[in-house]
């Protein structure tokens, strides 16, 4: 969430932020292999800077033995902190946060860190209900007893990075707002305004995190049969997972109106489905996260320079000619974000987040540019992507160029529909 970074710039769109200055496109634009651990020097415990979210396992002694990481427990602890029926608001029209909230640090009292980025850190913390009120002089206020909600807190890394995080904060509240949004978007439980820092559920394990552990495990035990699969065992579960994520863009693009600008595997956490009965179903609801890039449709104003921090192999290309990334006005689409769901789709097939490992920087670059090559680029480098076979068939129209036109995520849920129902049929034979 953390893809590795669980936060990206953005812009407010309602906001004038012209004087803002972005990092460096070629600084940016490229994803980058993990980094290994070492010791901060921000004085920060950074736990595991290529997650967005808390690891799996407990946190580490003197963390607060109270704070569990495990899903199961983060459902428990979510039902303790009672979420008030009315939301309160601030001037600008951000939900406020109704916690008390507290960081959690290590046993050197260091902040534990999710992971950081250009405009932000994110932080592991706990969140309480806020004690009520005390009327009698002699009594001191009531604290909650029931056990603290672990959560994230997206904080400002500069002081003027409050106004990106206040842009995605007005984002996310907007979204919230809409129904069923808790099946596309980790939630949102508001800003502590005085910091400018967005409180967030944190889940235990990101898009990007499954992907390489599948990979990892598809490479002992690959078959004959199976070197053609995704890398999750089987095209169904791909498509499964190809369903939910499409589904949710076309949710936000045709009832929020909004346009993420930023999708990859890094920035889709995964909530456990409680009741899986069918194996050839992803055990998952993936969430949306990251939404510092994201512009509304509703409006006619654009948040300026939003593509300054783009991961190039997940960049529709018409975004990466030279005219476009120097244009401040210029932003993600519809269309953009398609493209950029398809080469996440492609990842999950192949294993490969890096899309083009294998090839220098430069080579990287260019074959970003002409991304509408990029099932035939990585053909070359896997066999999970044949040319007849269900990943291409879902995935071609959605890669083409713009002008040549690319699938809507309407016809792209029919297509993956279709795709389900003749898998089944075959499987009947």
């Amino acid at each position: 969430m953390v893809n590795k970074d669980f936060s990206r710039p953005g812009a407010p769109q309602s906001l004038n932020i012209t004087t803002l200055r972005r990092p460096s496109v070629i600084a940016r634009t490229f994803s980058s292999p993990p980094t290994p651990h070492t010791p901060s020097k921000t004085g920060f415990a950074r736990t595991d800077l290529n997650m967005l979210t808390p690891p799996s396992s407990p946190p580490r002694a003197g963390s607060s033995s109270e704070l569990k990481v495990a899903y199961e427990s983060l459902e428990t602890l979510r039902s303790s902190v009672d979420t008030p029926r009315t939301s309160t608001y601030t001037s600008d029209g951000i939900i406020s946060c109704p916690y008390d909230v507290g960081f959690v640090k290590d046993q050197n009292d260091r902040k534990q860190m999710f992971g950081y980025g250009a405009w932000s850190n994110v932080f592991k913390a706990s969140c309480h209900a806020k004690a009520p009120a005390s009327h009698g002089l002699l009594t001191p206020p009531c604290r909650s007893t029931a056990p603290p909600l672990l959560v994230a807190v997206k904080t400002p890394a500069r002081k003027d990075a409050m106004t990106i995080l206040r842009h995605e904060a007005q984002i996310l509240s907007r979204l919230r707002e809409l129904d069923i949004n808790e099946d596309h978007i980790a939630a949102f439980h508001g800003i502590i305004d005085d910091e400018s820092s967005l409180v967030l559920a944190a889940h235990p394990l990101s898009l990007e995190d499954h992907i390489k552990t599948c990979a990892r495990t598809a490479q002992t035990t690959t078959t004959t049969a199976s070197i053609s699969s995704p890398v999750f065992g089987s095209a169904a579960i791909w498509l499964d997972l190809a369903d939910k994520l499409i589904t949710t863009l076309d949710w936000m693009h045709n009832e929020a109106s909004i346009v993420h600008g930023d999708i990859k595997p890094g920035n889709i956490l995964l909530r456990p489905t409680p009741e899986r009965t069918d194996d050839n179903t992803f055990p998952y609801q993936p969430l949306f996260i990251d939404f510092s890039s994201s512009q509304r449709l509703d409006t006619t104003s654009i948040t300026p320079n939003t593509l300054s921090a783009v991961t190039m192999e997940y960049t529709a290309p018409e975004l990466l000619t030279v005219a476009v990334l120097k244009d401040p006005n210029s932003c993600a689409t519809t269309a953009s974000d398609v493209f950029s769901l398809a080469v996440t789709l492609l990842v999950a097939a192949t294993g490969d987040p890096m899309v083009y490992t294998g090839y220098s920087g430069m080579q990287r670059q260019m074959l970003a540019t002409q991304g509408w090559g990029v099932l035939n680029n990585v053909r070359s480098l896997s066999s999970r992507v044949p040319r007849q076979g269900i990943v291409s068939r879902v995935l071609e129209k959605a890669v083409l160029k713009k002008d040549m036109g690319r699938i809507s995520t309407g016809a792209w849920i029919d297509l993956v529909k279709d795709a389900r129902k003749d898998m089944a049929g075959q499987t009947k034979l």
